[in-house]
């Protein structure tokens, strides 16, 4: 093996250790700052730091752990989503019960009065 592909091969070994270490050396950290230049629409950046934000000005030494905490909470803001806005079985059984004899029907009428007036009931 000739001088230059000696240097070559500890050329290609020192970046990889060098790239592979930046994943542990980093530092992780969500900021106003950084939401600003990620998010452009104001209302977007709004929800998103709603939801992160426990994580705003925490420094992570981790990539894996910045990860994961941003699914945490991620997985949190979803399910509180899903919450307000999931129709209930009770929902469900009022809607099927409003339909009179063995036919059903879509009758928007009925579906309409079934719901609350509020911004969860127009969203379902």
């Amino acid at each position: 093996m000739s001088i230059i592909q000696k240097t070559g091969i500890a050329f290609l070994l020192f970046g990889s250790a060098l790239l592979i270490s930046l994943l542990f050396i980093s530092n992780y950290k969500i900021t106003d700052e950084t939401l600003e230049k990620a998010i452009s629409k104001e209302s977007e950046r709004a929800l998103v730091k709603r939801d992160l934000n426990e994580m705003t000005d925490q420094s992570y030494s981790s990539s894996f752990a910045f990860n994961a905490a941003v699914k945490d909470n991620l997985q949190r803001a979803n399910k509180n989503i899903k919450d307000k806005y999931a129709i209930s079985e009770s929902e469900i059984s009022d809607l099927v019960n409003s339909f009179e004899g063995d036919n059903i029907s879509y009758n928007n009428e009925k579906v309409s009065g079934l719901f609350s007036d509020t911004e969860v009931g127009q969203f379902k």
